[in-house]
């Protein structure tokens, strides 16, 4: 999704095609979303396979990962609100609790990797990889805090072209639900990896 080419209509909480006048798909939105998550996804994968292969030293691992997470997660963030231009104080406060969060959980995976309790094998790939995927998370807590500031006060999920997990099928069964009822993106049996979304109104 190129700057130049949408804008953002905060009345309606969607993007606009420059071009056309018309709205965005929410599936394009998403589908950007997604496709910069999983670039970034690899580039962790990759970092974490010189750990793996002691070519660089844990606390390398560790400054690399935070130098990787710290700008996704506010990017993705800052997608959910309309572009860095409609970003506040209270906003970007907002993306660092998230931050916090992640930042916990990371100095907990280092921990494991240093007691040997995660293992320099393909499941440090896969579990470092889940901090990226994460990032839809952020994303989506971010479209929340402004459809709720906008006023919506109903929320419904919407499933996405992916295997879905059985929570993700049953919060998508509800339909419309009030705002905060249904199970967040990323906090259910699919954890990070969940392709769903949310619509408000």
């Amino acid at each position: 999704m190129s700057q130049f080419a949408y804008n953002y209509n905060p009345r309606a909480r969607r993007y606009v095609d420059l071009k056309t006048g018309r709205f965005v798909p929410e599936r394009i939105v998403r589908q950007a979303v997604d496709a910069v998550i999983d670039k970034e996804t690899q580039r962790v994968r990759d970092l974490s396979q010189q750990l793996v292969d002691r070519t660089i030293s844990l606390a390398q691992w560790q400054v690399g990962m935070l130098s990787i997470l710290k700008p996704l997660h506010v990017a993705m963030a800052m997608i959910g609100n309309g572009g860095a231009k409609n970003m506040s104080p209270a906003d970007y406060g907002f993306v660092g609790n998230l931050l916090k969060e992640q930042y916990l959980f990371l100095r907990g995976f280092v921990k494991d990797i240093k007691t040997g309790k995660q293992a320099l094998d393909g499941t440090l790939l896969a579990r470092s990889a889940l901090y990226t995927q994460a990032a839809r998370g952020s994303h989506e807590a971010m479209r929340e805090r402004v459809a709720r500031i906008g006023g919506a006060r109903l929320q419904r999920s919407i499933l996405g072209i992916a295997d879905h997990c059985t929570g993700c099928l049953q919060e998508a069964r509800k339909g419309w639900q009030p705002i905060g009822s249904l199970i967040p993106i990323g906090q259910r049996q699919c954890k990070s990896h969940c392709r769903c979304t949310m619509q408000y109104k």
